[in-house]
C-alpha cells in the first residue's frame, strides 16, 4: 500500500513537473518571439535613422548649402550691373546667370518641405508661385512707386510677392532693350537697383538662416530630424513621424508638379495657358522641372540606399522597390524628351504628346506614392494643400 502510494504520488509529481516545463518552454517561447519583435522593433528604429540621415546629411543640408553658395554670385552679379557705368548685354546676362543658377539650387530642395523653411513663410518668401493674382508684378510695382528707399529690411516686411526669384524674374527678363533702358534712365534706375540689390540680399538672409538651423552648429534641426536619442528610449513616435513627414511632402510635391507645373500650362487645347507656366518670362520652366525630378529621385535613393535600403531591410518589399525606382528614371527620361520651354512646348503638336506621356507617368507616380509606397512605409497621409478641400 505504501508502495502503491509512493507511486501515486510520484506519478502526481512527475505530471506537475512536466506541466511546469510546458508552462515553462511555453513562456520561454513567448521570450524568444519577443526577443525577435524587439529586434525587429529595433531594426526598423536604426533604418529609420539611416534614412532620415541620408536624407538630412546627402540632399537637404548640401542643397540648402547650394542655394546659399548661389546667393553669394547672385549678390555680386546685382551689385556689378549696377555700378556699371554703361550697361550691355554682357553684364546683363552674368546677372541671369546667377538668376537661373539661385533658381537651380532652390528647385532641388523646394520638393521637401517641412523643418526650417515652412518658418517664417519662408519658402513663399524666396518663391511666390503660382501667382493666380499677378501679385509679383503689383507689389514690385508699388515698391518702385514709394517714396522711401528700398533696403532690405524694408523688402523682408513687404509683401512676399516682391521678395523672391520671381520678383527678380520680373525685372531682369524682358526684352534685352527695355530693361537696359529701366536700370539706365535716372528716373527708374536707382530704385530698381535698390530693389535688385534688396532681393539677393534678402534671398541670402534666408537661406543662410535656413542653413544654421538645419547645422549642428546653429539650431541643430538635423538631430531633431534624425531622431537624436530615440534610438533605445522606447518612444519611436518622433521617427515614425519624421518618415511620414517626408512620405507626404513627396506625396505633395509630386501632385504640385502635376496640377501647376503641367496640367495648368498644358491647358485642354493649343496654345495652352502660357502664363500659369512656372517662370514663363525667363522661359526656365523645363529647367524648373528637371531639377524637381532629379531632387525626387535623389530623395528616393536607389541602390540600397534611402527609401530603396528601407524598403529592402525593413519592408522586405524589393519588388515596389525596384518598381518605384523605374518609374523614377522613366520620370527622369521623359522629362528629357521636352527640348522646349514648357511655355513654348505646350504650344507645338509634338511636344505636347511628350508632356501627355509625362503628365501620365508623373499621375501614376502620385497613385503609387499614395497608395503602395505610403502603405509600405506605414506613413500616416495627412492633408493635401493641393486638394484645395
Amino acid at each position: 500500500m505504501l508502495f502503491q502510494l509512493s507511486k501515486a504520488t510520484g506519478a502526481v509529481v512527475f505530471i506537475s513537473t512536466m506541466i511546469l516545463l510546458a508552462f515553462i518552454n511555453g513562456c520561454g517561447g513567448g521570450g524568444e518571439n519577443n526577443k525577435d519583435e524587439f529586434s525587429a522593433s529595433s531594426n526598423k528604429v536604426d533604418e529609420q535613422v539611416t534614412l532620415l540621415r541620408y536624407i538630412g546629411n546627402e540632399v537637404l543640408v548640401p542643397g540648402y548649402e547650394a542655394l546659399a553658395q548661389s546667393t553669394t554670385e547672385l549678390i555680386n552679379s546685382s551689385e556689378t550691373f549696377c555700378s556699371s557705368s554703361t550697361l550691355t548685354t554682357t553684364e546683363l546676362e552674368q546677372l541671369r546667370s546667377a538668376w537661373f543658377t539661385v533658381m537651380d539650387k532652390w528647385q532641388f530642395v523646394q520638393m521637401m518641405r517641412f523643418g526650417p523653411i515652412v518658418k517664417n513663410n519662408y519658402q513663399f518668401r524666396v518663391q511666390f508661385w503660382p501667382d493666380s493674382n499677378n501679385a509679383v508684378e503689383n507689389n514690385v510695382e508699388n515698391l518702385l512707386a514709394g517714396s522711401e528707399a528700398i533696403t532690405e529690411e524694408v523688402l523682408a516686411n513687404s509683401s512676399v510677392g516682391a521678395q523672391g526669384i520671381p520678383a527678380m524674374e520680373y525685372l531682369i527678363f524682358k526684352l534685352d532693350e527695355v530693361v537696359l533702358q529701366e536700370f539706365s534712365e535716372a528716373s527708374t534706375a536707382t530704385k530698381r537697383c535698390q530693389l535688385l540689390n534688396a532681393i539677393s540680399a534678402n534671398l541670402q538672409t534666408i537661406s543662410n538662416d535656413i542653413v544654421n538651423r538645419w547645422s549642428v552648429s546653429g539650431e541643430d534641426y538635423i538631430s531633431e530630424f534624425t531622431g537624436k536619442n530615440i534610438a533605445g528610449s522606447g518612444d519611436t513616435r518622433k521617427l515614425d513621424e519624421m518618415v511620414s513627414d517626408v512620405v507626404n511632402t513627396m506625396i505633395e510635391q509630386t501632385q504640385f508638379i502635376l496640377l501647376y507645373k503641367l496640367q495648368a500650362p498644358f491647358g485642354d487645347a493649343l496654345p495652352g495657358n502660357e502664363e500659369s507656366a512656372e517662370s514663363w518670362r525667363s522661359r526656365y520652366s523645363t529647367n524648373n522641372l528637371m531639377q524637381n525630378l532629379t531632387a525626387l529621385q535623389k530623395i528616393y535613393g536607389e541602390n540600397n540606399i534611402g527609401f530603396s535600403r528601407y524598403l529592402n531591410e525593413v519592408v522586405n518589399a524589393d519588388v515596389l522597390d525596384l518598381n518605384m525606382q523605374e518609374r523614377l528614371q522613366k520620370l527622369i527620361e521623359a522629362g528629357e524628351k521636352i527640348n522646349q520651354p514648357i511655355v513654348e512646348a505646350i504650344a507645338s503638336d509634338e511636344q505636347r504628346i511628350i508632356l501627355t506621356e509625362l503628365i501620365d507617368l508623373m499621375q501614376s507616380m502620385v497613385t503609387k506614392l499614395e497608395g503602395d509606397f505610403a502603405n509600405a512605409m506605414n506613413a500616416t497621409v495627412g492633408f493635401n494643400g493641393n486638394d484645395g478641400d
